[in-house]
């Protein structure tokens, strides 16, 4: 149920509809109300007075000069409260889809237009948003943030004086206007009076309800405002009755936390540190955990905040805790704050604690001496390392030059060789052209002298044979050709006598024309002798050397070094 005073009238918005209790404390139903009714407010609108209804299933708005009872309809969503800003707009809270913003039309039965603000439109919103009013303004609350209507970028913006004061205020239920420029904050544990005028935003009281054994209506939670100065706090057994005028801020004093002892390490049954001396802790054990204790911490329902000043750059949120601990310090001097409070803005004395963490084994002078013998011997070991690749760098050229030496050598080598091969081809050539140009001429002087019967050039042609007879031995071109062979293979014969000693001289002279793999023809030639005892030779040498029918005779002299 919600009361509301409205021209002398009392209204009741209830369940069974608007009610109204007249001074004889009799109760009717002004208007036909089929439904149950959040609550009901007055507003003037471009100079007609009018009388909001928000039942459980649309809005109503009464013409109070006609008495003309409309219906609104053209928003679906449910409404749970509605406010009427400084400009005539209308503003609706819905259950969970955001707010809107109306207008009515001159008529007063219909909306000239809306617009809807919430998370649909803008992702940055919250989904629920609550609808209340303060310092003459519309605020909006949700996700323990406030929100103002921006008029000229038409949207939600943050409420920065109202955000400040709450920063550290969380789990926001609702807030209750009490009058124009002050209200209650309800979360699920305390309530907070504060005021807030559009400039300023301040608490002046605040209380926590569950310190008393006493707790609020979980989801409901809500405070019902008498008057400026009276109110009472619904309690889920009972109420407290508020008196503004007769409560006095008191001055709250908690008692700092007391220090228990240090522990630095992992291992749980060492590593403990006397609080009244000096604490240095070695790096290895950087791991420090401190243990307190809290005055009437349980009965008081109080917290704990602390804060490392070198490594924290605020304090942490408030827990109920014995102990805190830091892993893996740096090396380092550390002032550790310790502070109890009881969430409602109220902190004791800080508890100071001071201690040093120990550089690591690599983080001392004897450490930098060692590096420093270490790079010393490095930069011998340095020099000495390139003073060797410079040697061996010396010797790869060194030997690098001997191999192109070695290679040039080879390639003169082998010239000469392709010379002796040549030499040989040549002397070869010309022997058996030679022959060949003999035996022609010797075959043209006999012909002649066979057709010619004249006794007087019978003498003559006898000197031409003989002189031709005798450029046609051959031995002394043998020897031309044998030198110039042994001149390039010049352990053939050494070889070849040493494996076939049975061999003649004309069987090493053919074995030489088959090691420079020539034909039969060109071996006739040079040898003097028809191509018929050529192959027989071949034949009876093939035997000497007791070849098998499948081994080529040439190969067989060409792999005899």
């Amino acid at each position: 149920m919600a009361f509301r005073k409205i021209d002398g009238r009392l209204f009741c918005a209830h369940t069974n509809g608007l009610l109204e209790i007249l001074p004889d404390f009799r109760i009717r139903h002004p208007y036909r109300v089929n439904t149950g009714v959040f609550r009901t407010l007055e507003a003037t609108i471009n100079g007609k007075q009018i009388q909001i209804i928000i039942t459980y299933d649309n809005l109503l708005i009464l013409n109070r000069t006609t008495g003309e009872l409309n219906s609104m309809r053209q928003i679906s969503d449910p409404i749970y409260n509605a406010e009427v800003d400084h400009l005539g707009n209308i503003w609706l809270e819905t259950a969970s889809r955001g707010v809107y913003k109306c207008r009515l039309n001159d008529e007063q039965n219909a909306f000239r237009y809306y617009t809807y603000y919430g998370n649909e439109k803008d992702s940055s919103l919250p989904a629920r948003l609550q609808l209340f009013k303060s310092g003459g303004r519309i605020l909006f609350l949700g996700n323990d943030l406030f929100y103002i209507y921006d008029e000229v970028n038409d949207n939600l913006q943050l409420e920065q004086h109202l955000n400040r004061c709450f920063e550290t205020i969380h789990d926001l239920k609702r807030i209750v206007p009490i009058d124009s420029e002050e209200s209650w904050a309800i979360t699920g544990s305390s309530v907070y009076r504060f005021f807030y005028d559009g400039y300023i935003a301040r608490i002046r009281e605040a209380y926590k309800v569950e310190a008393d054994n006493l707790s609020l209506i979980t989801a409901y939670e809500n405070i019902a405002v008498l008057n400026d100065s009276l109110s009472l706090i619904c309690l889920d057994a009972g109420f407290i009755l508020h008196n503004s005028h007769l409560s006095k801020r008191q001055t709250v004093e908690l008692s700092a936390p007391n220090l228990e002892f240090i522990h630095a390490g992992k291992e749980l049954n060492a590593g403990f540190i006397d609080i009244n001396q000096s604490i240095h802790i070695p790096f290895q054990d950087n791991t420090v955990t401190v243990g307190f204790s809290v005055n009437a911490a349980f009965a008081g329902n109080l917290s704990v905040q602390y804060q490392l000043e070198e490594m924290d750059s605020t304090w942490s949120a408030p827990k109920q805790l014995n102990s805190i601990s830091y892993a893996r310090l740096p090396q380092g001097k550390y002032t550790l704050r310790l502070r109890t409070t009881d969430g409602l803005n109220n902190y004791s004395p800080d508890t100071l604690l001071e201690f040093n963490v120990l550089p690591p084994w690599y983080n001392t002078v004897w450490w930098y001496l060692t590096c420093c013998a270490l790079i010393i011997a490095a930069l011998f070991g340095t020099f000495y390392l390139m003073k060797r690749r410079l040697q061996t760098k010396h010797l790869r050229r060194m030997k690098a030059q001997e191999a192109a030496h070695l290679r040039l050598m080879n390639e003169q080598l082998q010239n000469e060789i392709e010379e002796k091969d040549a030499e040989i081809f040549t002397q070869t050539s010309f022997i058996i052209h030679k022959n060949e140009l003999i035996l022609k001429l010797k075959e043209m002087v006999d012909d002649i002298c066979a057709r010619n019967t004249q006794k007087g050039l019978i003498p003559f042609y006898q000197k031409i044979n003989n002189l031709l007879a005798n450029n046609l031995d051959t031995e002394d071109d043998w020897k031309m050709f044998l030198i110039k062979f042994e001149q390039k293979h010049r352990n053939f014969f050494k070889r070849l006598k040493e494996m076939h000693p049975q061999l003649t001289n004309n069987d090493l002279r053919l074995c030489a024309c088959l090691r420079l793999n020539m034909e039969t023809k060109d071996i006739a030639s040079l040898m003097n002798l028809s191509v018929r005892a050529v192959e027989n030779n071949r034949y009876r040498l093939r035997k000497k050397l007791d070849l098998k029918p499948t081994q080529n005779l040439n190969e067989y002299f060409l792999n005899i070094d």
